[in-house]
């Protein structure tokens, strides 16, 4: 055969990559750009077009923390004094009645300051479904994948609350588990939705010490492995976000007197790549007839639960060089990195330039308010 004939009968590497969607890396750059550049739909917490699981016993509130999500996505306000980019948002509630549901968005309205709830928020209630819910046709996947097929936002954020409805035989086999996330990432692809999805935690252990707290833990990998179900469950998620109670942060409130607010739950997790979220200390907000409406994260240097490190922070300026960090805090490279990722985590600093800081002045590194 000679060189000619080798050459013509080569596939067209173009072809083949436009065929299967293979791209370098100028073109996956490219690509991103097409698709929008809402990057998250939650700054820092909820990339757009994933698949995200919060984890967390039964009873702390989930349910409401995820109807404020959906209440400041669809208004396009901040969540946990994090920006997100407005877009339409479906919950399908798996436990709630739809009064439940009304009343829940009513009182986070209310604290969240909005005039009406958005029309552009669309609830799904089990028990008041259509009658042919179940059947083919009418499956969960076709309400989500009809719902987001008909809406024309480029944000649209899909809420299941909780996973066992959706899909229960995903607890229990990491087959299910692997085919529901696949789904799912088809529906991310073709519609451009972003899936959270809640789940619960198994029964706390017996044993002493047997129970790991989300907020004291070194490695949140063990509190995820206590989910209930298949561990192909958890570890398929892009974005996993786990809620507790606050632990020894209480206790260590009460000996120090550092924390002037009640901490009611603690929201931490880790992102594919990005690395550790969190953690969003949470205090809960009640109205004047205390009624809990509502949840807002406490920001202060106060949660850096650390007295060398709050005073640290409270010598530097409002703008500062990470050398200027290193000489304050009197430790190495890896230790002030640590220490600065640390308060950009909890709302007390961020990053301006490279090597260049800022306090975010609500967080009182020093005291202003």
């Amino acid at each position: 055969m000679s060189e000619n004939t080798t050459t013509q009968s080569r596939p067209n590497i173009e072809e083949i990559k436009r065929k299967h969607a293979l791209r370098s890396y100028s073109e996956l750059c490219t690509r991103r750009r097409e698709l929008g550049a809402n990057h998250f739909v939650v700054a820092g917490l909820l990339p757009a077009r994933s698949n995200g699981i919060l984890v967390g016993d039964s009873g702390l509130g989930k349910s409401p923390l995820l109807y404020t999500l959906a209440l400041c996505v669809a208004a396009g306000l901040p969540f946990m004094d994090l920006p997100t980019t407005r877009g339409d948002v479906l919950i399908l509630d798996y436990e709630n009645s739809g009064g439940d549901s009304e009343e829940l968005l009513e009182r986070i309205r209310q604290h969240l300051g909005l005039d009406a709830v958005p029309n552009n928020l669309t609830i799904w209630n089990a028990n008041d479904c259509a009658p042919r819910f179940g059947t083919l046709g009418y499956e969960a996947r076709n309400v989500i994948q009809e719902w987001a097929s008909a809406t024309e936002s480029s944000v649209k954020l899909v809420i299941i609350d909780p996973l066992s409805g959706f899909n229960a035989g995903a607890e229990e086999k990491n087959r299910d588990a692997t085919e529901m996330l696949l789904g799912l990432r088809r529906i991310n692809r073709e519609l451009g939705t972003t899936h959270v999805l809640s789940h619960h935690r198994r029964k706390p252990s017996r044993e002493p010490n047997g129970n790991v707290n989300l907020a004291d833990c070194s490695n949140m990998r063990a509190w995820f492995s206590e989910a209930r179900g298949a561990g192909a469950l958890i570890n398929g998620f892009d974005e996993r976000l786990g809620v507790d109670l606050p632990g020894n942060v209480t206790q260590l409130a009460e000996i120090t007197g550092e924390i002037r607010e009640e901490v009611a739950l603690v929201l931490r997790g880790f992102g594919r790549v990005r690395g550790e979220i969190g953690p969003f200390y949470l205090a809960r907000v009640y109205d004047e007839d205390g009624v809990a409406v509502g949840y807002r994260k406490l920001c202060s240097a106060e949660l850096l639960f650390n007295r060398e490190q709050q005073e640290a922070l409270a010598r530097l300026g409002n703008r500062f060089r990470t050398g200027e960090a290193r000489t304050i805090y009197r430790h190495g490279d890896q230790a002030t990195s640590n220490w600065l990722n640390k308060c950009v985590r909890l709302g007390l600093v961020r990053k301006v330039g490279r090597g260049q800081w800022e306090k975010v002045l609500n967080g009182g590194g020093n005291g202003e308010r």
